[in-house]
């Protein structure tokens, strides 16, 4: 994340991103609405994100999710969440990056979990249809970037 221009970054096994936030928005001033980009789709992120987001918070879910899920629709009403599934990047932003890598400004590596060879792509399939692959999967003819 830090190579990518982020300022903090969080291990969650650490401490709650939530606690972060809100120290973060004491010290710098900032005040208003969280908003939540969920891109991970794991079962049971989103009422765990319901439970511990403040009021107002806006969650953008972008996952994808390999089995179903559930939500406690009070808690959420109560919590005065909004959440919005899909709607996801417009094709001008995709354009937009693929231009920054192109042109070198954007070095996409730290983001790609695996490189594999055309000969990977069954097994990079069967492991992209369950959780356990990694999270990006580039296919490079013959293997090396």
């Amino acid at each position: 994340a830090l190579r990518f221009g982020a300022d903090i970054t969080v291990d969650p096994s650490e401490r709650s991103p939530f606690d972060v936030w809100r120290d973060v928005r004491v010290e710098r001033n900032l005040w208003g609405p969280l908003a939540i980009f969920e891109c991970v789709g794991a079962t049971g992120l989103i009422q765990s994100l319901v439970e511990s987001s403040d009021m107002g918070t806006r969650i953008y879910c972008a996952g994808g999710w390999y089995t179903g899920d559930t939500l406690d629709i009070t808690a959420a009403t109560r919590a005065g969440v909004t959440i919005q599934f899909g709607g996801g990047p417009m094709p001008e932003d995709w354009y937009g990056t693929l231009d920054a890598i192109a042109s070198g400004r954007l070095d996409p590596l730290p983001c790609v979990g695996k490189v594999i060879t055309l000969d990977e792509v069954p097994a990079a399939l069967d492991l992209a249809r369950t959780s356990d692959g990694p999270p990006r999967i580039v296919v490079h003819p013959n293997g090396d970037i």
